[in-house]
């Protein structure tokens, strides 16, 4: 599998030292726990006082767009151009924070915004406060951990996945309320009203998306269910295939389909993501249109902790 760079940059001007602040960045992508992140902002000549600002989101815990508490709870932090903790260059017009290592927990997002003051006096912010995604984030995760699972619980024994198993097929992971998920996977009152999270794919968060059940006859009591995503206008995700291969164009959307079967077919159980894949791969090499396809990992972090003991 391909990996993206160490670094990425989130934002830059459309012309070149047009923009206040531009070329926002963070390293590293995705952190791990414990790890201090430098973020980085260029500024134009003239603008000053740059502040990053963060939110901290625990697992579990989703804070939307929507919520009050979105706009309340963000800290600030100095951003300095003077070589010292983290800068690179001193006055090379490039404003660095270190963020702590204590903001790094596991399955915690954290968000952060560019405030500065232009050279009219003005306030600008980066993202800006009408962007369809008004912050940047990163996500912070230790890695997969093992699992364990029985296909007849109670009857056949377990069979141990150890966590090196799970990097072997690239993961899309959803970062969101626990009831939201609930809501949307459980209770047919809430069937294909649509929830906001983040998703993570190959360290990037894309964050304010949505998602919703899918299906109609088995939804909300398969157990593994068929999710559709929709993402920001101007923030289409760059999907790979199983081979690293990018699909032909950032997607807007995605429709999920689980690897698993309706109750009332078991004998079809974990064939469904099998034959679609290889079908529709079949017809792109005939010439023949149809969308492009993959198999990834679905993972759901709506909590603090990835597996359970009690269930499965």
């Amino acid at each position: 599998m391909r990996r993206l760079a160490a670094s990425i940059v989130l934002a830059s001007a459309s012309v070149a030292g047009a923009a206040p602040v531009s070329e926002v960045r963070h390293e590293p992508l995705q952190p791990k726990p414990d790890v201090a992140v430098i973020v980085s902002a260029k500024l134009a000549a003239g603008t000053t006082k740059p502040v990053l600002k963060l939110q901290a989101v625990p697992p579990g815990k989703y804070i939307r767009k929507s919520d009050p508490a979105y706009e309340k709870d963000w800290t600030d932090l100095p951003m300095r151009d003077d070589g010292q903790e983290g800068d690179a260059t001193a006055n090379d017009g490039v404003f660095t924070a270190r963020v702590p290592a204590s903001y790094q927990k596991h399955r915690w997002l954290i968000r952060y915004r560019v405030m500065a003051t232009d050279g009219a006096g003005k306030s600008i912010r980066l993202p800006a406060a009408d962007d369809t995604c008004p912050n940047f984030a990163w996500w912070c995760d230790s890695g997969p951990a093992a699992w364990s699972g029985s296909k007849e619980p109670g009857k056949a024994p377990a069979v141990l996945y150890p966590a090196a198993f799970f990097d072997t097929l690239q993961s899309l992971h959803l970062v969101a309320r626990a009831e939201d998920v609930a809501r949307s996977q459980w209770d047919p009152g809430f069937h294909k009203q649509k929830q906001q999270g983040a998703l993570v794919y190959r360290g990037v968060v894309y964050d304010h998306i949505e998602f919703s059940n899918r299906g109609q006859g088995s939804a909300h009591i398969a157990g593994k269910n068929k999710w559709g995503l929709k993402f920001n206008k101007g923030h289409d995700v760059p999907i790979r295939d199983h081979d690293g291969i990018p699909f032909p164009a950032p997607v807007n959307s995605l429709n999920l389909n689980p690897g698993g079967s309706t109750p009332y077919l078991p004998v079809h159980r974990g064939i469904s993501g099998l034959d679609e894949v290889l079908s529709m791969r079949s017809y792109r090499l005939a010439g023949v249109p149809t969308a492009p396809a993959t198999w990834v990992q679905w993972r759901v972090g709506s909590g603090a902790e990835e597996t359970s003991a009690k269930d499965q």
